[in-house]
């Protein structure tokens, strides 16, 4: 190691101690439903191929030369170190044992000896809309507090990010918050950027890079959305991270089914049954839908089935969604929820959850599914385990449900005799009939 090296490394630890000792003094439209005794509100829910694999490569820059002990200073022109990235300018520290890393046990210091920038040129589909996600903390053992970093992916306008060290960070719970960056790729490779903005040697602190490819769709009513997954033939199986994407798979020109998978991480829909198609939902399990962290923007649906979709959604577990576990809509939508485990976030002051909601002449049957955590604590709204909005009592059999902690556990709307439109919302007075 250099005179220049080990002088910044002891630098590093004096700062280090200090900084340890100072702790020591000193967070488009679809159905949506809501019931209170005196006011219900609810609106509207609002092809392309399945998207190409792409080569993005070792985000948690786990792949590299061994044995980089503490850590390791890498310098422009780099290409070597790192596999599948190159440091493009400055340099950067490629850590290991210094700090615990977000994922895996290696990251990056963004600022080496000065600000430092690294990039990596991946295979994309020209007009497909792609989400970056990546964690971000600051080295606490220097100034300043405030560590910046850009995302550019050849735009041209970098995006900035900021991180605040605090005094409850160490080097062994960094506090790694999730970003998330989006583009549309322009050209067949795209070039992603991260650069320090931060004229010092502790610099923001990078891994766990993903990039998630997004298929544009427009949904049969017309909403324009991406998707991780559309039109999957035959059955789809297996952990999908729907993550940067409105919806995790997608069904709108394709019947078909999906058993035994995983799906995690969509903005708006986990499961979207579209425009006729029959698909038979079985065994699998569909979480954290929405945003993050959740809010009261009304999306954030389990599994969706709309404009005269069929089928059987049976045996699933739903959880962690931010609007409803499942929703059924239109007339012509007929769906059999049999066996189902919905799982509200239990009391929440954000938004009004539904469990299960069939509407506006959506048939079908609910029955022997357990339905539990549906609560609102804010006022004039609340929250129902499972929501009939707009069916008459032949068009939906429910039987053998269990409900535990919902604030309502059934309700049943009967709109025309009370609804009336204000901005594309329909509010819902006193005189909506509910039945236990």
């Amino acid at each position: 190691m250099s005179t220049n090296n080990l002088y910044r490394q002891r630098v590093r630890l004096i700062r280090q101690k200090k900084f340890l000792k100072s702790l020591s003094r000193v967070k488009k439209i679809f159905s949506s439903l809501a019931i209170s005794s005196g006011l219900v509100a609810y609106f509207v829910f609002p092809a392309l191929a399945a998207p190409t694999p792409i080569s993005f490569a070792n985000g948690s820059f786990e792949d590299g030369i061994p044995n980089i002990g503490s850590y390791k200073t890498l310098y422009a022109g780099d290409s070597t170190s790192i596999d599948n990235w190159r440091v493009t300018s400055g340099s950067v520290d490629y850590i290991g044992t210094y700090w615990k890393a977000a994922d895996g046990s290696r990251s990056l210091d963004m600022s080496g000896n000065n600000e430092g920038a690294i990039a990596q040129t991946f295979s994309t589909v020209p007009g497909l809309s792609y989400t970056v996600t990546f964690d971000l903390s600051g080295n606490p053992a220097g100034e300043p507090t405030t560590k910046t970093l850009s995302v550019d992916a050849g735009s041209g306008t970098a995006i900035t990010y900021n991180f605040n060290v605090t005094s409850n960070q160490s080097l062994q719970n960094m506090l790694w918050q999730p970003e998330k960056y989006n583009f549309t790729a322009t050209s067949t490779s795209t070039t992603l950027t991260f650069t320090s903005e931060t004229p010092s040697a502790w610099g923001p602190a990078l891994d766990n890079v993903n990039v998630t490819p997004c298929t544009n769709l427009t949904t049969a009513n017309g909403a324009n959305l991406t998707a991780a997954v559309v039109d999957p033939s035959g059955t789809f199986s297996g952990t999908l991270d729907a993550n940067g994407c409105d919806v995790g798979v997608y069904y709108g020109s394709q019947s078909g089914s999906i058993d035994n998978a995983k799906i995690y991480g969509a903005k708006e829909y986990g499961v979207f049954v579209d425009n006729g198609q029959t698909v038979n939902v079985s065994n699998s399990y569909i979480f954290k839908i929405g945003d993050t962290p959740p809010s009261g923007n009304q999306y954030g649906v389990g599994i969706y089935y709309t404009d005269g979709a069929t089928g059987t959604v049976s045996v699933n577990t739903v959880s962690e969604y931010q609007k409803n576990g499942m929703a059924f809509t239109d007339e012509g939508t007929r769906v059999d929820a049999t066996g189902n485990t919905v799982n509200g976030s239990g009391e929440v002051p954000n938004i009004a959850q539904n469990g299960i909601e069939f509407s506006y002449g959506a048939s079908g049957s609910a029955r022997g599914n357990t339905i539990n955590g549906n609560w609102y604590t804010g006022s004039n709204w609340t929250s129902t385990g499972l929501l009939l909005f707009d069916v008459s009592a032949n068009q939906v059999k429910t039987s053998n449900n269990k409900f535990m902690n919902n604030q309502r556990n059934l309700a049943v709307i009967t709109a025309q005799s009370c609804s009336h439109q204000y901005g594309g919302f329909y509010q819902t007075y006193k005189l909506c009939p509910y039945l236990p």
